[in-house]
């Protein structure tokens, strides 16, 4: 699953901060079901006396852009940079920001911003188990939160759960909240020292989503 982030107080207007303008920095792209795939077009205008280059173009985490880096953008002339957002591992309101580096002195950096909803039958979060950096026969234990991703509607629950090898210990158990679901996650003693990397497997009664796939790692010592 995508990380899921609350939306920004973002300008939605041009910006002019120096000789590289950007016509819309903020595009916004609704409410989209998982999976989708969203591609919207950032108009970058060259308001100064001399041709710019894109240096380089930084894209989010599920973010792909067109090939920009190396373009000249001429006097008085413009570019798109074509950004297409990953929507299978997002859920919820999200927001991704694509920086821009240019060779103008006054705007060496923009950033542009893709917002919207991305909508499932299920959330989980977090979206990645991040175990730390642990002692071996240390006991680690750490929660992952089911909820609702729709408002009203057919209500789907998670049926059962597991781990992809023997190091992890996982089970079901009751939300906080109404309709929310836990899954309980422990590292087990015998787990060799280095890094650790596995995943947690969750089966759920959704037909868009059978099953969710939540990666854990952390570093094991001693």
């Amino acid at each position: 699953m995508g990380l899921m982030v609350a939306a920004l107080a973002l300008p939605v207007r041009g910006t002019a901060l120096g000789k590289v303008m950007v016509e819309m920095p903020v595009q916004e792209f609704g409410i989209v079901e998982q999976g989708t795939p969203v591609t919207r077009g950032f108009v970058l205008r060259n308001k100064s006396r001399q041709a710019v280059r894109i240096d380089r173009v930084v894209p989010a985490c599920a973010c792909t852009v067109a090939a920009t880096e190396g373009q000249i953008i001429p006097r008085g002339g413009q570019t798109t940079v074509m950004v297409t957002l990953d929507t299978r591992e997002l859920v919820g309101r999200t927001t991704k920001s694509i920086g821009v580096r240019t060779s103008d002195p006054q705007t060496p950096y923009v950033q542009l911003w893709l917002r919207g909803i991305v909508q499932a039958d299920l959330m989980v979060a977090p979206t990645a188990v991040y175990l730390g950096r642990v002692f071996r026969m240390e006991p680690v234990q750490r929660e992952l939160v089911i909820s609702p991703g729709r408002a009203g509607g057919q209500v789907f629950t998670a049926t059962s759960v597991e781990a992809t090898s023997t190091a992890l210990r996982t089970y079901l158990a009751p939300g906080a909240k109404p309709g929310q679901q836990r899954v309980i996650v422990e590292l087990t003693g015998d787990v060799p020292s280095g890094r650790f990397d596995d995943e947690v497997v969750i089966h759920t009664t959704s037909p868009r989503q059978p099953v969710i796939k939540v990666p854990v790692f952390g570093q094991v010592l001693g």
